[in-house]
């Protein structure tokens, strides 16, 4: 089989969970953003129905979410993204959970960062276009660079979108260097990984480079690629890596988007004060007591619990 992932694949230093798997009913953006920094599903509520975001003011404001944690311990919280923030509900996410800044696709082409018409954006909300992922990165790394400087604690959610189905939209300079055809029009989803494969690659070694103290960088997909590619989605994991000061102990070979809650929460020193490290419906990771079970299922009813994340 091709290895799409080598020039990641490359780095030695990247420790990975084996079986990073997909819950059912998580395979969106902002479910998986939910689950993975609130330990909670995205279920339809009231107004909240078929993915349609857009209108809703605030998500969740009563739950306790990883940045509301992270603020109460002096951290900033940025988010950075590819998109327009009010794609989707993300500014409502991050404006309801303790986000000190956002920096988004509007935002990024304001400072001069180069957009494409190739690149994935909502073609009725500005004529300049997207951001490719190699932009998102170098963007980032200014980001991460600027904040370290400033002797603050500080976390950055990043999220890219030249992976965003249905074939992905890869940089056009990419595709001249992985494969020579007449057309670049005619890549295909295993053309769109290998660019990403390789974006990620040179920003994770500018990362090694700044020599960043007590600071950790965790990769992870979001959902599993969209479509149809001739493997059942119980069959395929979604990739995702740490990179840590410290020799990293994963005490089991799964992990859902859920898991990532309490895992993420553990990365930064903090302690979870129950036998089993939960958090939401979540296991941290680094927990060896737990008879750990596997999500195989779809959450789809509302409880009054559920409810109160939502309503006084």
């Amino acid at each position: 089989d091709q290895d799409l992932i080598k020039e990641i694949n490359y780095h030695s230093n990247i420790k990975s969970v084996e079986k990073y798997y997909q819950v059912p009913g998580t395979g969106y953006s902002l479910h998986s953003l939910i689950a993975s920094q609130c330990g909670i599903p995205l279920l339809n509520l009231g107004l909240l129905r078929n993915n349609k975001h857009d209108n809703v003011k605030k998500f969740l404001p009563n739950a306790t979410c990883l940045t509301d944690i992270l603020h109460q311990n002096n951290y900033k919280n940025i988010l950075v993204t590819s998109d327009n923030a009010e794609s989707g509900g993300y500014d409502a996410f991050a404006n309801s959970h303790k986000y000190d800044e956002i920096i988004d696709l509007d935002k990024l082409a304001k400072l001069g960062y180069k957009t494409s018409r190739r690149a994935w954006h909502f073609y009725k909300k500005n004529w300049y276009g997207g951001i490719h992922d190699n932009i998102l990165y170098k963007a980032l790394l200014d980001t991460i660079k600027k904040n370290y400087e400033k002797e603050q604690k500080f976390f950055i959610s990043a999220h890219t979108l030249d992976l965003h189905s249905p074939h992905g939209y890869p940089n056009p300079e990419c595709l001249k260097e992985i494969f020579i055809k007449e057309n670049k029009n005619t890549f295909d989803y295993k053309d769109s990984i290998k660019c990403s494969s390789k974006y990620i690659s040179e920003f994770i070694d500018e990362f090694k480079k700044m020599k960043l103290e007590n600071t950790s960088l965790v990769i992870m997909g979001d959902h599993l690629f969209m479509g149809d590619i001739g493997v059942p989605n119980n069959e395929r994991f979604i990739y995702n890596g740490f990179i840590t000061e410290e020799d990293l102990v994963f005490e089991r070979e799964l992990i859902n988007v859920f898991d990532f809650f309490p895992t993420l929460i553990n990365l930064t020193g903090l302690k979870i004060e129950n036998k089993n490290s939960q958090a939401g419906i979540g296991f941290s990771i680094f927990n060896n007591k737990l008879n750990y079970k596997k999500l195989d299922f779809q959450f789809n009813n509302n409880s009054n619990l559920y409810k109160q994340f939502w309503y006084e």
